[in-house]
């Protein structure tokens, strides 16, 4: 009986695992400040008050354990007073907690086929202030990677 209970847990365990590592990851993620140049031409800039566009990439990284198909990415961006850059009635769910939070951008991409560098952009609807801004990259609701940029 000990060893069909150590089995299971053993088993769960490996499940576990496998669920863990078939995550899609995201890297080099960057998060990058832009002012609107010449011509609409976007070039960056680390001051504050020149700051039109926040601007995310990262890439996702290949698994071969992930599943095929459509994955949901989401973006939060957190200002330097721990905000959340976005409409508040954009929500989407935190696994494993299962905890209600708002995004700032999302996207769908079909995986492998979209794989790669993803790109989010998050234009001015206020001036943005001096100070550390961080960004959470989600996919299908689950951390996968995070950055952060200082402007002056």
């Amino acid at each position: 009986k000990d060893s069909l209970v150590a089995l299971r847990a053993s088993r769960k365990s490996l499940n576990d695992r496998i669920i863990s590592a078939s995550d899609l990851k995201a890297h080099t993620i960057k998060l990058e400040s832009m002012r609107r140049g010449k011509k609409d031409k976007y070039e960056f800039t680390d001051r504050a008050k020149h700051t039109n566009r926040l601007a995310v990439s990262f890439e996702l990284a290949e698994n071969k354990l992930a599943a095929a198909g459509i994955h949901n990415l989401h973006v939060v961006v957190y200002a330097p007073a721990g905000d959340i850059l976005g409409d508040n009635a954009n929500q989407f769910t935190i696994q494993p907690e299962g905890r209600e939070s708002t995004f700032t951008r999302n996207k769908e991409v079909n995986y492998p086929a979209e794989g790669g560098k993803i790109f989010f952009n998050w234009d001015e609807t206020e001036t943005y202030t001096k100070g550390t801004y961080r960004v959470e990259v989600y996919s299908d609701g689950k951390l996968t990677g995070q950055s952060q940029i200082e402007l002056r």
